[in-house]
């Protein structure tokens, strides 16, 4: 596993399509839609330019506004300039470097539970689970909440932390 350069890594945001996508199945689509024709397209076309070498989402308010957003990590290929890229993308806002403060932490992680409290790798694993995210929406013609709840049991029984975020759905 090839460690994040915190250097390299920019932020940027799409609002959410609705304030609670979670609410019910309109809402939950929306949500999905925006993943599917805004989140996914961005990344690809930055993989397939060879920009961005990782990338992680989030979703939770916006740092200002308190807009509920995406937000996407994006770690660049060397050091380049992100913000030019995504001026492409009119649903992209407020486009920065992350700063090696900011990803020095994860809210909620105990860096010192980590083998040598490398939280890059920690970021490295939230990536892979974005990625597990879109790919698992890419292989459905319609993904609905009960089919995310499927899927979500067998990542949970894999754990053997069965009902997390049931309440949600």
């Amino acid at each position: 596993m090839e460690i994040i350069n915190f250097d390299n890594v920019w932020r940027t945001f799409i609002k959410s399509p609705s304030d609670e996508p979670w609410e019910n199945e309109a809402s939950y689509d929306e949500y999905i839609y925006c993943l599917t024709h805004k989140l996914k397209p961005l990344i690809s076309n930055l993989q397939n330019e060879s920009i961005i070498k990782w990338f992680c989402f989030l979703f939770h308010e916006h740092p200002q506004t308190k807009d509920l957003c995406i937000d996407i990590h994006l770690e660049t290929i060397d050091n380049i300039n992100l913000d030019d890229h995504l001026k492409l993308y009119s649903y992209c806002f407020d486009t920065r470097k992350a700063g090696k403060k900011y990803m020095e932490e994860i809210g909620g992680i105990e860096s010192d539970l980590l083998r040598d409290c490398q939280i890059e790798k920690a970021w490295q694993v939230i990536g892979e689970v974005s990625v597990w995210i879109l790919n698992m929406i890419s292989i459905h013609s319609k993904l609905t909440r009960k089919q995310t709840r499927q899927f979500l049991h067998y990542f949970h029984n894999a754990l053997q932390c069965p009902g997390l975020c049931w309440d949600i759905f």
